[in-house]
C-alpha cells in the first residue's frame, strides 16, 4: 500500500468538513487506496472489500454508494467510465508520483503519458522540476552515474513514453475473451488483479502466450479443470508448466508397476504348518498350567 503525504489543510477544508462522519472516513481511507494519481475503480464490491478489508460486512454497497456520491456532490472524487468499466478520481490530489503514469485510465478514455528530457549546459548539474505535461518537455539536469561530467547541447534531449502505447482496458479485454467462458467469472476482481500484477505490455504478452499456448492444451483445461480466472491471475499461474494433455510429462517419469503377492511354495506351507503346531503345543502347557496352579 502506497504512503501518502496527508497535508494539515484537510482540517480546515471546508469540502472535507462538509462530509458526514462515515463519508469522511471513507474519503480518507481512499487515501491510502488510489495510486499515486489518484485513481482506482469505482465498482462498488472492489471498493467495499479495499476500503474495509478487515470488515466488508459491516459496510454494505448502498452504504459505500451514499458515502461515494457525498464526496461526488463535494467535489472531492470524479467518477467517469471508459469501456465497460467505472473509476474514481480524487481531485487535487497533489501527491508526490513515483510511477511514469497510473495503471488506471484518465477521464477522457486515455492513458497518460509522461515526457522527461535531459538538457544539460555547462559543467554543473542542477536538478530541476520535471514537467509532465504531455506536449511539454522540461528541463531535468540528472547527476552522472560515474562520476564524470558530461555536456549536452540544448537540443539533445531524451523521451521516455512507456507508457504510451499501453491500455490496460483493452489488454484486459482481449485477456477476458481468450480465457476459457468456465473460467470467467468475477470480472471486477479478475480486472483487479490484472491492473494488480500487468503493468507493461511485456507482462500482458506473457500471460496472453500462456493462455493460448501451455495452458490452452494443458491435461487440466482439457478434462475441464478451469481455475477461476482471479485467482489464476492472483496465484500467477502462467509461470507454470502445465502438464500436456495426452500425459507426455507422465510417460517421460518414474515407471511403476502392478503390485502381485508373492507365489507360495510346498517348503512355506510346511514351514508354516509346522510354526502353527508350535503355537498350539505352547497355548496347551499354558492351559495345564493355570489348571494346576
Amino acid at each position: 500500500m502506497p504512503n501518502r503525504i496527508i497535508r494539515d489543510g484537510i482540517l480546515t477544508s471546508k469540502p472535507v468538513n462538509g462530509l458526514s462522519e462515515g463519508a469522511e472516513l471513507f474519503y480518507r481511507r481512499l487515501m491510502s487506496v488510489v495510486d499515486d494519481f489518484g485513481r482506482f475503480h469505482a465498482d462498488l464490491t472492489i471498493l467495499r472489500t479495499q476500503v474495509y478489508p478487515l470488515k466488508p460486512d459491516a459496510y454494505p454497497e448502498s452504504t459505500v454508494a451514499t458515502f461515494l456520491a457525498e464526496c461526488q456532490h463535494a467535489d472531492l472524487i470524479r467518477v467517469y467510465e471508459t469501456g465497460r468499466s467505472r473509476f474514481l478520481e480524487m481531485l487535487n490530489f497533489r501527491q508526490r508520483t513515483r510511477a511514469q503514469g497510473s495503471k488506471f485510465p484518465s477521464s477522457d478514455g486515455t492513458t497518460q503519458a509522461y515526457a522527461e528530457q535531459v538538457t544539460v549546459t555547462g559543467q554543473t548539474e542542477t536538478p530541476q522540476p520535471i514537467d509532465s505535461r504531455l506536449d511539454g518537455q522540461s528541463a531535468v539536469n540528472r547527476p552522472p552515474r560515474d562520476g564524470q561530467v558530461r555536456t549536452y547541447t540544448e537540443t539533445e534531449t531524451y523521451t521516455k513514453t512507456d507508457t504510451e502505447a499501453w491500455d490496460a482496458e483493452r489488454a484486459f479485454e482481449e485477456l477476458w475473451n481468450a480465457y476459457p467462458a468456465k473460467g470467467r467469472v468475477k470480472r471486477p476482481l479478475s480486472q483487479q488483479y490484472f491492473c494488480d500484477k500487468v503493468r507493461n505490455p511485456e507482462a500482458f504478452q506473457v500471460i496472453l502466450s500462456a493462455v493460448k499456448g501451455v495452458w490452452s492444451k494443458s491435461e487440466k483445461w482439457a478434462k475441464g479443470f478451469i481455475m477461476a480466472l482471479p485467482a489464476w491471475l492472483d496465484q500467477e499461474c502462467w509461470k507454470e508448466q502445465p502438464e500436456p494433455a495426452g500425459g507426455t510429462q507422465a510417460a517421460t517419469g518414474p515407471q511403476y508397476r502392478k503390485w502381485e503377492p508373492p507365489k507360495v511354495t510346498a517348503e512355506d506351507l510346511a514351514a508354516s504348518a509346522a510354526w502353527f503346531q508350535e503355537l498350539a503345543a505352547d497355548d496347551a502347557k499354558r492351559r495345564e498350567r493355570d489348571r494346576t496352579a
